[in-house]
């Protein structure tokens, strides 16, 4: 086995991921049919997957230089993921609406959504209603929203106490990185 170390690519992901998980929880979209995912079975090959990480979760996150891994419930059923940063494709804070886009390493059906979507938002302006900045930038997290959303351990209801970030009203940011 060749040990490798991380592009600068995976070295910016891991910057902003851990940055977004000091504010508290994360929401990631990945495309699970890239090789080296690794969530439960019924969701490989998932192009949409939604999943939470947080610090908070009782299970453990490891974030490393070349992937995350992170213990995750799913119906109850514990699973140990691991995320390949080349997987990764949008990042959405909880705590305060920030999303961080990723449109080269989405899968080809998202990728002209989320350029059209980043360039909605930025097109704003400064005094654009703060109604027409969220919705912009919640629609690539919600754009495939019938996909399974996977938290830590004891958040599918199992009562897992200190899992949940506190997520008020916030206004959302559209961060698109080429």
């Amino acid at each position: 086995m060749q040990t490798r170390f991380p592009t600068s690519a995976e070295r910016e992901k891991r910057a902003r991921m851990l940055s977004l998980l000091d504010e508290g929880m994360v929401l990631v979209r990945i495309d699970a049919s890239r090789p080296a995912v690794d969530v439960p079975a019924h969701l490989l090959g998932t192009p949409g997957l939604a999943l939470n990480l947080s610090r908070r979760f009782r299970g453990a996150l490891e974030v490393g230089p070349l992937e995350v891994r992170a213990a995750l419930s799913f119906n109850g059923v514990q699973h140990t993921c691991v995320l390949p940063y080349d997987a990764i494709y949008l990042m959405q804070s909880h705590s305060n609406g920030e999303v961080i886009v990723y449109p080269d390493d989405a899968p080809a059906a998202f990728r002209e959504v989320l350029r059209r979507v980043a360039q909605m938002a930025s097109d704003l302006e400064p005094g654009a209603d703060e109604d027409e900045a969220e919705a912009s930038t919640e629609t690539p997290a919600d754009a495939d929203a019938d996909q399974e959303t996977a938290e830590g351990i004891g958040a599918d209801g199992a009562g897992d106490e200190g899992a949940t970030d506190a997520v008020g009203p916030r206004r959302g940011h559209l961060r698109l990185v080429d």
